[in-house]
């Protein structure tokens, strides 16, 4: 479920009707979102990798998975999930 806060794009993570964790992102116009457990600590973030100059050229973006090695399911899988989200729901709608 997407709640935006002032300043920020955040969708809750749920498995089996429960909040399980979160994606939020560092600001409006952010190219970095962390994933947080339900204690709001960071167990993983998706961020934009740079192609340099070629970006320029291209409508391609390359996003990056950097997750903590023991996180557990539901969440685990629902952070896979989210950082495939953030380029097909999120930059897509942008024109990127």
């Amino acid at each position: 479920m997407q709640r935006n806060l002032i300043g920020r794009i955040r969708f809750d993570l749920e498995a089996g009707g429960a909040v399980v964790g979160a994606l939020q992102g560092e600001n409006w116009r952010s190219w970095g979102f962390r994933v947080e457990d339900t204690t709001g600590a960071e167990v993983a973030r998706v961020t934009k990798r740079y192609a340099g100059l070629a970006e320029w050229y291209s409508t391609a973006d390359t996003y990056v998975l950097q997750r903590t090695p023991d996180l557990a399911d539901p969440l685990a899988t629902l952070t896979l999930a989210a950082a495939m989200a953030v380029d097909l729901v999120l930059k897509q709608d942008e024109g990127d």
